[in-house]
């Protein structure tokens, strides 16, 4: 099934569905193994005391930079009323080679 955004470093695959949530992860080997079998993980956003599921209440705009794969989402939701993520460095996340 396609996926709206795909997030890799070579060796980590993460992969988003249309409302944001995370749907595959591949590691170690990107187009292996499948952690995720395509079911929807959630993750939340805790903001000034507030906390929602990233899911249906919130609105995603997904892009991808003009001919490149850098990636820029922004979410808004009615209920929180504002929050700012840094951006990760998917070349020192976790386990990943650093070699990259």
């Amino acid at each position: 099934m396609p996926r709206d955004l795909a997030l890799s470093n070579g060796r980590l695959l993460v992969m988003f569905d249309r409302e944001y949530r995370i749907r595959d992860i591949y590691f170690p080997h990107v187009g292996m193994e499948n952690h995720g079998a395509g079911h929807p993980f959630r993750f939340g956003v805790w903001v000034d005391g507030q906390f929602s599921w990233m899911g249906g209440e919130w609105k995603p705009d997904m892009r991808y930079a003009d001919h490149s794969m850098v990636t820029e989402v922004r979410a808004r939701n009615p209920f929180v009323t504002r929050a700012r993520c840094a951006p990760i460095d998917w070349r020192v996340a976790g386990s990943v080679d650093r070699r990259l």
